[in-house]
């Protein structure tokens, strides 16, 4: 029995058992990544070990989410360098005259891909440090990461930021996109590398968004409670003027509106009443601050709570 064979089978039978019940916990996915994205992206594995391969990283992001992001981004960014690769010797090494205009837009392309692997490579690095990076170790000696993560000073790990990570990845797809639009081998190159379940997780998915929560719990969090008698809700619009000034003077005390505020959650026994003075007194705040809904609905005893960035 050959190599070749000897991981395809191994890669069916992995596959098999990601497939039913049993799941690899974050850490063998991790772990399995930096084996099963070079089975992916090397020449001589078969349709079946590809096709496997992809199976199982579609599973561990899906099953992951956020915390599979170094994994997605990474999947991306050696996409995206293997069909820089070539499309660099394409064109060195064509013999026909080229159109002027169309070798600068192919070469400006390329530029621009370089670019964005370069952005993911750094974004995948920055998201593994601030991680479980010894699960990760390997996957990172991984080209296009390896020079970037050798830069690394561990005194100096910059902190992971969804905003910066999200906008690598959608640079990367245009990219990708302008470098594979009229060339047919490109684009049959990239969908035997997974690209729809990839971009299926990127554009269906919440990673991100689930990413960025996770960071806001590094924030600042601040909650109200507030408590009124339930028989000055019916027909009076009184009692909310009270309680909309007295929750104003609370934010305001609070310094919210020093800085960004995200409306976080309300918890409370709901009535019927609703609110226009809330809105009114809302708008003294900041600009910054964004209280959130609190004219759409009162609560007799209710808890807000804010998230300061």
């Amino acid at each position: 029995m050959n190599h070749n064979s000897v991981q395809e089978s191994l890669a069916k039978r992995s596959e098999s058992l990601c497939s039913g019940d049993m799941r690899l916990s974050l850490e063998e996915g991790q772990k399995w990544s930096c084996i099963l994205l070079p089975w992916v992206f090397r020449e001589t594995s078969s349709d079946a070990i590809r096709s496997s391969a992809i199976t199982i990283l579609s599973r561990i992001c899906e099953d992951y989410g956020p915390s599979s992001i170094p994994i997605s981004q990474g999947w991306l960014a050696i996409m995206l360098s293997d069909i820089l690769k070539s499309r660099k010797l394409s064109l060195k090494g064509s013999a026909q005259p080229r159109d002027k205009v169309k070798t600068q837009i192919d070469q400006a392309n390329v530029l621009s891909g370089t670019q964005s692997v370069n952005q993911l490579a750094s974004a995948v690095v920055n998201l593994a440090v601030n991680g479980d990076s010894f699960a990760l170790e390997y996957f990172l000696t991984l080209e296009p990461f390896i020079n970037t993560y050798k830069k690394l000073k561990k005194g100096n790990i910059p902190k992971v930021n969804a905003l910066d990570s999200a906008l690598a990845t959608l640079k990367g797809i245009k990219a990708m996109t302008e470098i594979c639009s009229d060339d047919l081998f490109s684009q049959k190159k990239i969908i035997d590398y997974g690209i729809i379940p990839l971009l299926r997780r990127f554009l269906l998915s919440d990673d991100y968004e689930k990413l960025s929560a996770i960071e806001a719990y590094d924030a600042q969090v601040i909650s109200f409670v507030l408590q009124t008698n339930l028989t000055q809700w019916s027909g009076s619009s009184l009692p909310l003027q009270e309680v909309s000034s007295m929750l104003l003077e609370k934010l305001i005390a609070a310094r919210i509106g020093d800085r960004p505020v995200v409306f976080h959650g309300v918890i409370g026994c709901e009535t019927d009443a609703t609110s226009s003075k809330c809105r009114k007194q809302r708008q003294s705040c900041q600009k910054q601050c964004w209280c959130g809904m609190f004219d759409l609905i009162t609560y007799h005893y209710f808890k807000l709570i804010f998230i300061i960035i």
